[in-house]
């Protein structure tokens, strides 16, 4: 029963903490999609051309004319796409991505700067003065020119002279894929600011990434002790240790702390032994009709709709014993209870005193016995194991979990 009670309390952990974890890679793919869109409408712009030909051109007056011109990504890339992952950098090797701590980051800010401006120019021109430091103003540039029929316009985006502007950022506090983050939240949405929710949703996306619950078969008897899960289902169902009555009290039970270690076997290999591989080998009666049929082990049960069967009918057997244990006990003749015992019944250890006829034993506190009371075959004794109570659908519980 404690065992299924930890792996219930671990089950219910482990769906919360998967479900904040998948929010968080979920995140992380959203930031990651716009980071890429972003820098995919900056690669696309930056192959803007635009043509001047075609019959679209024209002037409402006898002083001005405007040009229309049809844009198209017919420019040179802005840079050379990598043939595969492990060319970036030339460095012809594989990212170790499970060891990735550091991502090299461009600010939306500054990919607007790789667009310097636009550049137009008109041919079929005669007479124009050079001006090779292209620093000069339109109307200078223009004053001696002469045009003849057969110039063409074209534009382009000009380009900066550096083209890329990404910076490593840490995603974790140390220069290694552990610790915390070092961007510490998202930023406020008055002063978003896209690079470090990246660097944020990034880091947290890898830590869930990371993420494991200890493995079923990996527990021990050393572990359990410090689980109050377990503890306080063992306090509860055995009265030898029913004196520990708070959780604090738990902590300090040594005795209750040492048959947790022992019972569930002091390492990961006692334990295994014991509850993984006995599981294995248990074959749970299952109910299918007018058929009883008990040829697949636990482990092969586990999940299916026989599973449900097998732990409704080991339940059934349960039940059908307690049922016969209590109209056994029913038709044994009951002792006359004792003043004594009335008065000792529940008293705490503190005032359960001899004088009154009472002694403390086995964690409460009840009659003294009598050397008559103690040869009378009458006298009530405990019905401790009065009935066997049947594993399977407990085990079926556990079993669920592991896999």
């Amino acid at each position: 029963m404690a065992l299924v009670h930890h792996t219930q309390q671990q089950t219910a952990a482990d769906t919360v903490r998967l479900q904040r974890e998948t929010d968080d890679i979920d995140a992380a793919f959203e930031i990651v999609d716009q980071q890429l869109g972003a820098i995919t409408a900056t690669l696309k712009f930056a192959q803007l051309k635009f043509d001047g030909g075609g019959s679209k051109q024209g002037g409402a007056d006898t002083s001005t004319r405007t040009f229309r011109l049809d844009a198209s990504n017919g420019g040179s890339p802005l840079c050379a796409t990598p043939t595969a992952i492990s060319k970036i950098v030339d460095k012809n090797k594989e990212p170790s991505f499970d060891k990735l701590h550091t991502i090299k980051t461009t600010k939306l800010e500054e990919m607007t700067k790789i667009i310097k401006g636009t550049q137009t120019t008109i041919s079929g021109l005669n007479s124009c003065t050079p001006h090779t430091n292209y620093d000069q103003a339109y109307p200078t540039t223009m004053n001696a020119c002469t045009y003849n029929t057969a110039g063409t316009v074209e534009g382009g985006i000009e380009r900066a002279a550096r083209t890329y502007h990404g910076t490593n950022k840490q995603l974790f506090e140390r220069n290694t894929r552990t610790g915390e983050c070092a961007v510490k939240q998202l930023t406020e949405a008055n002063e978003k600011d896209r690079e470090k929710d990246l660097s944020y949703l990034l880091c947290k996306a890898l830590q869930a990434t990371d993420s494991a619950t200890k493995p079923f078969s990996e527990l021990s008897g050393a572990q359990l002790q410090a689980e109050p899960t377990v503890l306080l289902s063992i306090r509860n169902c055995d009265e030898k240790f029913s004196t520990s009555q708070t959780k604090d009290g738990l902590s300090t039970n040594t005795a209750l702390k040492e048959y947790v270690k022992s019972a569930f076997g002091e390492d990961s290999v006692k334990f295994r032994t014991a509850f993984v591989d006995a599981l294995k080998s248990l074959k749970p009666p299952v109910r299918t009709e007018q058929k009883i049929d008990a040829t697949k082990s636990v482990e092969e049960l586990a999940g299916t709709v026989d599973a449900v069967a097998a732990a409704a009918h080991a339940e059934g057997e349960r039940i059908k014993k307690e049922i016969e244990a209590e109209k056994k006990d029913a038709a044994t003749p009951k002792p006359i209870v004792s003043k004594n015992e009335e008065k000792c019944k529940g008293k705490p250890q503190g005032e359960c005193k001899e004088e009154d006829g009472c002694e403390f034993k086995d964690g409460k506190c009840e009659a003294k016995m009598t050397k008559a009371a103690e040869t009378d075959g009458k006298t009530n004794t405990t019905e401790r194991n009065s009935f066997v109570i049947n594993k399977a659908p407990l085990l079926l519980a556990v079993f669920a979990y592991i896999i």
